[in-house]
């Protein structure tokens, strides 16, 4: 009885631990925003529980994972949009999954330490970050626990051949497939498990087929459903053997690489070294388990079984494979708590238990430590996705926003082109961020991509001393950039913003003088050109605005939006044929264009060509039956018989 007391003494004091290791390391995550895919779940929860209907359209997204239909649906009705909600929730299923994993390892007879252990380092695991933070990815660690409910009813199923542990075990696979299709291998673990204790492979396939059945069935069902969801397109890709090599080594030195630490420059393209690390990791293990085998086996097993479903994904991972990591991590803690294990025994051989004791406190001082840090400098990786997702929507003071605490949280874990997305939004905004390039540039001070966003940053001053200085900080990074080129192009771009923002603003000066930049380090950039002879117009000068449009044009000869503006320009100086001439063009370049039609109309009309403007704004209305502009001008020529006619 004591023992018992013991061991619910142990589970509790690990509970509160992990509970206070929990709070600390992901509350802030509470503080997170929705991403793109999260806002496409709850928009899909809302029409349904306003339409219940719209669950079996064809238009839905991700179809083929009712449980996870079930989740957003019960989480939008408790709490709507609240992202804090919906984090906290994700947060607390990683506490349940890892919970829930130190209880699965002494069902499977895995000592209480190495259990604890285990799951302590899985909860602080930094590789399979994404998975906590993203909403929408919360099918990962429910998944996981589904999974790890098939794994306790399969073992009670195995020691004492009730086969009601069996039906309950199929049950839990069929919800985790519906959960998320990457638990199917954890059949085949299960297989693999049976056969680890001394039964024949024959006997192992004969015990675990209804998980297996119940696997396939489910993922059947979830095909029918959808078949034509991601999962499924992956599943359809073409086995690309390379490719599937190459993400078996990369996602393995990534489990070691960033289990717990997040080193800086981190791409999510994968790298030679990366490859290699991964391929001494995998032929350690192997080596590893022939030589010494146990428990070390199974979970590395388990490892490789759950990276399956995606060594073959053909789709595009922006920011790397971390939450296709959460799965396959379970089985790398493991492996780290059991060397960690073997290396304490070796020390208190050496030193004694008191000594031993002494290395693993300081062991897991430094590994809490640095995951605990690690985590907190990946929600900077989170940041910088969500701020891409609201400037692409166009919320572009929600993503800037996003993008600086991106910075601040995190600078040398993000994409090294924040910056540079930063500067393009917030220069169109008239914003010049100046202390956030000077301290970027106190880490790196011969950045050339930093000094030329310094540089830039200056014209967004009103005095021109600090403008001259930006010039030549932008000149001599021009003269150091590796690729001279594409800074050129980049720093064009910028101009061209922040000509736009004095644009809009009516200083027409300050944005000529901007535009002007922007052709000089770029001459075929036709949107500056345009926006430049827009400008030139509004200055008062119609000549230099006639040129301006005359040579985008020999540039892009199709450019619609110079021939409109090139024909009001001759329309305001009476010249009535070379304005017919660009408005045409215009119109038959852009048929469909509204407002060319009423343009063309307007110097019809201007011409005394009224049967032909009256069948242009017609033509402009069946367009667009709104246009207030089009229906106004008809109405005054066809109730005005005083209108000049064409003869």
């Amino acid at each position: 009885m004591l023992s018992v007391r013991k061991k619910a003494a142990a589970y509790i004091a690990f509970a509160v631990v992990i509970g206070f290791l929990t709070l600390a390391t992901f509350g802030s995550l509470s503080e997170h925003v929705f991403e793109d895919d999260d806002r496409e779940y709850l928009a899909d929860a809302s029409e349904i529980l306003a339409d219940p209907g719209r669950l079996f359209s064809v238009d839905r997204i991700n179809r083929g994972r009712p449980v996870i239909d079930l989740v957003f649906l019960a989480g939008f009705r408790l709490w709507g949009h609240n992202p804090s909600a919906y984090h906290t929730f994700l947060v607390a299923l990683h506490l349940v999954s890892s919970l829930l994993l130190a209880f699965t390892l002494r069902r499977l007879g895995t000592d209480l330490d190495l259990s604890l252990l285990s799951a302590l380092l899985f909860l602080m695991n930094v590789a399979h970050f994404r998975a906590i933070h993203w909403i929408s990815s919360l099918a990962y660690p429910l998944a996981l626990i589904f999974g790890l409910g098939i794994i306790i009813c399969y073992s009670r199923f195995l020691k004492s051949s009730q086969k009601r542990w069996l039906v309950v075990a199929a049950i839990w696979m069929a919800l985790a497939v519906w959960t998320h299709a990457a638990t199917v291998p954890i059949a085949l673990f299960c297989t693999f498990i049976t056969w680890r204790r001394r039964r024949s492979i024959g006997q192992a396939v004969i015990s675990s087929w209804p998980l297996t059945a119940a696997a396939l069935a489910a993922l059947l069902i979830a095909y029918m459903i959808d078949p034509h969801s991601a999962q499924v397109s992956v599943v359809k890709a073409s086995p690309d053997l390379l490719r599937i090599l190459k993400y078996l080594l990369w996602y393995w030195s990534r489990l070691a690489t960033t289990a717990h630490w997040l080193p800086g420059g981190l791409s999510h393209k994968v790298a030679a070294w990366e490859l290699a690390v991964g391929f001494l990791i995998c032929s350690g293990i192997v080596v590893f388990c022939i030589k010494k085998g146990g428990p070390v086996v199974d979970w590395a097993v388990w490892s490789f079984v759950t990276m399956l479903p995606f060594l073959n994904n053909p789709q595009w991972m922006p920011i790397g494979p971390s939450r296709y990591l959460y799965l396959p991590s379970v089985g790398t803690s493991f492996i780290l708590a059991y060397l960690i294990r073997t290396l304490i025994r070796q020390i208190s051989v050496q030193l004694g238990a008191r000594g031993g004791q002494i290395a693993l406190g300081l062991i897991l001082i430094v590994i809490l430590y640095a995951s605990s840090s690690a985590l907190k400098r990946s929600e900077a990786v989170t940041f910088y996705v969500s701020g891409r997702s609201y400037i692409t929507k166009g919320d572009l003071d929600s993503g800037t926003q996003l993008l600086e605490r991106a910075i601040s949280q995190a600078p040398d874990v993000i994409p090294s082109d924040t910056y540079l997305r930063l500067a393009t939004i917030a220069f169109s905004l008239g914003k010049p961020y100046r202390c956030i390039f000077e301290k970027a540039l106190a880490e790196d001070p011969e950045d050339p991509l930093l000094n030329m966003l310094l540089g830039a940053s200056t014209f967004l001053q009103d005095d021109m001393e600090p403008r001259k200085q930006g010039e030549e900080r932008i000149r001599k990074a021009l003269d150091t950039a590796d690729n001279e080129d594409a800074l050129r192009r980049e720093t064009a771009h910028l101009y061209q913003n922040m000509a736009v923002y004095y644009h809009n603003r009516g200083e027409y000066d300050r944005a000529v003088d901007l535009y002007l930049r922007a052709i000089d380090l770029k001459p075929d950039y036709p949107m500056a050109l345009l926006n430049l002879g827009n400008a030139l117009y509004l200055r008062g000068e119609a000549e230099e605005a006639i040129r301006t449009y005359t040579e985008l044009l020999k540039l892009d000869p199709g450019n619609t939006s110079a021939l409109s503006n090139l024909g009001s320009i001759y329309l305001d100086r009476n010249n009535y044929a070379d304005a017919l001439s660009s408005l045409q063009q215009a119109v038959n370049l852009a048929p469909g264009n509204w407002k060319a039609h009423v343009e063309l109309a307007h110097a019809h009309a201007e011409a005394g060509r009224t049967a032909t403007a009256v069948r242009m704004y017609r033509k402009a209305l069946s367009l667009n039956p709104h246009c207030s502009q089009a229906r106004e001008a008809l109405k005054s020529l066809l109730g005005n018989p005083g209108a000049r006619h064409e003869p």
